[in-house]
């Protein structure tokens, strides 16, 4: 045997291949099963977006301020506000490859009583953990700039959240696949990550999946030669995993710190789902009728003409929809806004307590003339929430539409976080409208920093 264990050990050096000379994309055209290993900020996103994983060796080498630290993640995991869930590994992932045994897992959603985590943190029990918390952007403005910025290529839209995870050695998930693209990038601690070069469908992902757990998890691929590598990833280290891809994390080392920038987008069924949402709040829908319709020769018979008359009121339905240029443009607008997390009452709109609070940035009308007319402080994007605009002007933020503004507002107001008062002009239309995402919670006030 050991002439196969030689042969693994090549075939999963040969799929680690320094980023060369040529454009990335040539080489996955080339050779589409390897892990290329490059530079960040890529020269261009299109020659790996959703083709294949890529390595980024020390993209940020140097522990950044912006990057929540472990004891900011060990107070979030008690903040009522977040999502946050435990997993403890019943089965640890480092057991010897020969006898892994099968996967089992116990889950626990948070928020966590201060004792149980401290608790937590600091057993000595065989079982290893991972917290993972979701949305963590949205309670850390510094990370949300700085994903704002390094991830800038990606349209507004596409970006869900900013996911942590905290691990002791072992801690981690098993085999499994997302349905959007990610970069995992290694804030603390090392961390091993196993990735199969061939991405799979969900019929193979239900084939694969393992019965009666509470998490995602596949089994081994029953095709031995499927190509895979693994790597360790590093404190500033990167990996991007495109959609489909199956992958899996185990921690190295305690207090280890893996931060996920995720970036979904809708599928059919999300659509659809909001299609009928839309439709349903209508007053009036075509309905079934059997006017000219020949009679049925038996009382039980669904007739071929009544199934085709049915089939034809709701492709109309849809059709008429599709068709319509600016419904749909408003519709798909609204839908990718939205948020992609579990949310309660955030952002709230300012109220009189508010204006309490924050002094001139707690009341609408202040705020936007302390930064349109009087040059002072700065409007802000909230965190987590998405802006994007059309070819026409028309504003989405956070599943809602405003009325259209000249591109340049549009842009403008969308496309950093931060609006100076020397980026403004003081139209009517612009004020009028940041007077609505501020009075939202959408835009927020404040002192330059």
């Amino acid at each position: 045997m050991i002439w196969l264990g030689a042969l693994l050990i090549v075939q999963v050096v040969s799929f680690y291949t320094p980023c060369p000379s040529v454009p990335v994309s040539k080489l996955f055209l080339s050779s589409p099963r390897v892990l290329a290993e490059c530079q960040w900020p890529p020269s261009r996103l299109g020659d790996f977006w959703g083709i294949n994983p890529v390595l980024f060796r020390s993209s940020f080498p140097d522990p950044l301020e912006c990057w929540p630290d472990y004891d900011d993640i060990r107070l979030l995991t008690s903040d009522e506000d977040v999502e946050v869930r435990l997993i403890k590994n019943l089965t640890p992932l480092l057991t010897p490859p020969d006898d892994p045994g099968p996967p089992t897992y116990n889950l626990e959603f948070g928020p966590f009583s201060p004792s149980y985590v401290t608790s937590t943190l600091s057993s000595s029990s065989p079982h290893p953990f991972s917290f993972i918390l979701n949305d963590v952007d949205r309670f850390f403005p510094p990370l949300a700039d700085w994903m704002k910025e390094n991830f800038d290529c990606v349209p507004n839209w596409r970006r869900d959240d900013g996911q942590v995870s905290l691990s002791n050695t072992g801690g981690g998930i098993d085999l499994h696949v997302d349905d959007y693209d990610v970069f995992l990038i290694q804030t603390s601690g090392t961390r091993d990550w196993t990735v199969e070069l061939d991405p799979i469908d969900v019929d193979e992902e239900l084939k694969r999946s393992i019965p009666d757990l509470p998490l995602r998890v596949l089994s081994l691929p029953s095709n031995p030669a499927t190509p895979s590598v693994t790597v360790t990833l590093k404190p500033g280290d990167m990996l991007y995993i495109p959609p489909r891809y199956p992958h899996k994390g185990v921690a190295l080392s305690d207090r280890c710190m893996t931060l996920s920038v995720g970036f979904r987008a809708p599928s059919a069924l999300d659509l659809l789902s909001d299609f009928v949402e839309l439709k349903s709040e209508e007053a009036s829908h075509p309905r079934f009728n059997d006017i000219g319709l020949p009679l049925s020769p038996s009382p039980g018979l669904i007739t071929t003409s009544a199934s085709e008359r049915a089939r034809s009121i709701l492709r109309d339905s849809i059709t008429e929809f599709l068709d319509d240029d600016i419904r749909w443009g408003e519709f798909f607008g609204k839908v990718v806004s939205k948020s992609k997390r579990m949310r309660f009452d955030y952002p709230k709109p300012l109220d009189e307590t508010d204006k309490m609070v924050l002094g001139e940035w707690g009341d609408p009308e202040s705020a936007v003339d302390a930064v349109l007319i009087h040059g002072r402080g700065m409007l802000v994007q909230a965190e987590g929430i998405v802006f994007a605009y059309d070819d026409d002007g028309k504003l989405f933020v956070n599943g809602e539409i405003f009325s259209p503004v000249p591109l340049s507002e549009a842009s403008l107001i969308c496309d950093s976080r931060c609006i100076l008062p020397e980026t403004l002009d003081s139209s009517e239309t612009l004020k009028s409208l940041l007077l609505k995402l501020v009075s939202l919670g959408y835009l927020y006030g404040c002192d330059k920093v």
